[in-house]
């Protein structure tokens, strides 16, 4: 594993993938929708989210600290990405725990704005790291995420089996 941003990268393909498999399972098999609704929702909460808030969003900004007056926006778009998964948890939740309470419209409606703010949000965070790249530079970003061990032990709190699962990885 080299730098924390390609594995997030790698993550958020995933994350569509399994988007469209929902989608699929919704008006395909409901309760193979619900079981894997929480996989996903347990992904983002268990792996995605620490590594970004815990790990990438930090190295991200103290990578431009001094560098330009950018610092102040790329401070405020971090905040907001973190709010946003928040938001996205929350949204994720109620479907696991309440889903099967709501008429078919209220839960398709429900999943759906799940779906566009995950993948508005991770639209967003791909174009903050072009944005900081473009300010800071490719190298010295790069440097600062190079964390692999740290982006393991969150892999590994997960479950590296559960994870490649996930990630749709072989063990090689």
């Amino acid at each position: 594993m080299g730098s924390a941003w390609l594995e997030i990268v790698v993550q958020h393909r995933a994350l569509r993938r399994s988007l469209e498999e929902l989608r699929t399972l919704f008006t395909q098999d409901r309760e193979s929708f619900y079981l894997y609704m929480d996989v996903v929702v347990d992904f983002l909460k268990e792996v995605h989210t620490p590594i970004e808030d815990g790990l990438v969003f930090p190295k991200l900004q103290e990578t431009c600290v001094g560098v330009s007056g950018r610092q102040i926006d790329i401070a405020n778009t971090l905040s907001r990405l973190s709010a946003d998964h928040k938001l996205i948890l929350t949204l994720g939740n109620t479907i696991t725990t309440r889903g099967k309470a709501f008429d078919d419209d209220i839960l398709r409606e429900r999943f759906e704005q799940f779906a566009k703010i995950l993948l508005e949000h991770n639209t967003d965070e791909e174009e903050l790291y072009q944005a900081v790249v473009k300010v800071c530079g490719e190298s010295r970003v790069d440097s600062s995420l190079r964390i692999p061990e740290k982006v393991q032990k969150v892999i590994e709190a997960y479950g590296v089996e559960r994870y490649r699962d996930f990630m749709r990885q072989t063990n090689e």
